[in-house]
């Protein structure tokens, strides 16, 4: 594919109430839509499952793999409530006048997590894009050739997606400002506004988090391993606070506004 595509991740914890059951954050969502369709161009939308999926992988352990029957039920239900999710994406996407195109990630990837290796079918995916479609993807949980199923995160998914496509940026829309960093000397936290890899070595971070809740997938300081991967294969990845109206919005245009952004140099 010759163009070069934006990804845009919507964080769990952004767009459903992390510590309430199947909740979701109806006007945030619709807001964050509401800046990609005035953005207007084709992209690759993957969200979060929030409180569609963490609660009850939680408590079924699906993340380790089968163990037993049980965990089955708590399967099924997470399939259930992952599609509700998504197509709430999907229609407010849709309603900003956006060809959003959803894509079950359980249907295209494959998983053998002993030998750490993942399989994803993408054609369909980059077919949809070519027209002018918006592929819409997820965090699923996936078959696993040795665990028989276990969860692929949508962090994980843009790792591979960053592998085998041409990816210019990867926009993570979260609950916070970005990541923060703390300075050797003293207990004061800054906002990392720019680094690159290297530089993010050196960095002491730290964590700032609205409403603790359960999260089997990591949380921001979890991810900085999957940016560091992601960083070899795109141009830049950026983290933006999708609570405050029309930072995304800047962000996709260019413009100046409060984010991190990391680089490869």
């Amino acid at each position: 594919m010759s163009k070069k595509i934006d990804i845009i991740k919507l964080g769990g914890s952004v767009i459903t109430n992390k510590s309430e059951y199947a909740s979701l954050k109806d006007e945030i969502l619709k807001q964050i839509c509401t800046e990609i369709g005035r953005w207007g161009k084709n992209c690759i939308i993957v969200h979060g499952a929030g409180s569609f999926g963490h609660i009850i992988a939680e408590k079924h352990d699906i993340i380790s793999g089968y163990k037993d029957e049980s965990q089955l039920k708590g399967l099924l239900q997470i399939r259930e409530d992952m599609l509700k999710l998504n197509r709430s994406v999907v229609k407010n996407l849709c309603d900003q006048g956006l060809q959003a195109l959803s894509f079950q990630t359980s249907a295209l990837a494959y998983l053998d997590s002993e030998k750490k290796h993942q399989k994803i079918f993408l054609q369909p995916i980059e077919k949809a894009f070519s027209l002018g479609l918006t592929p819409v993807l997820y965090g699923d949980i996936c078959f696993d050739e040795n665990n028989s199923f276990t969860i692929l995160s949508g962090d994980t998914l843009i790792n591979l997606l960053s592998q085998k496509l041409s990816i210019n940026r990867v926009i993570f829309v979260t609950d916070v400002d970005g990541l923060w960093g703390e300075k050797p000397e003293s207990d004061e936290t800054f906002l990392i506004e720019k680094a690159t890899i290297s530089e993010l070595q050196d960095l002491k971070f730290v964590e700032i988090i609205n409403n603790q809740t359960i999260d089997v997938t990591g949380n921001m300081i979890g991810k900085i391993s999957s940016i560091f991967h992601m960083l070899n294969n795109v141009e830049k990845v950026q983290i933006v606070n999708g609570l405050v109206k029309n930072r995304l919005l800047r962000l996709l245009n260019n413009e100046e506004t409060k984010c991190t952004t990391l680089t490869k140099e």
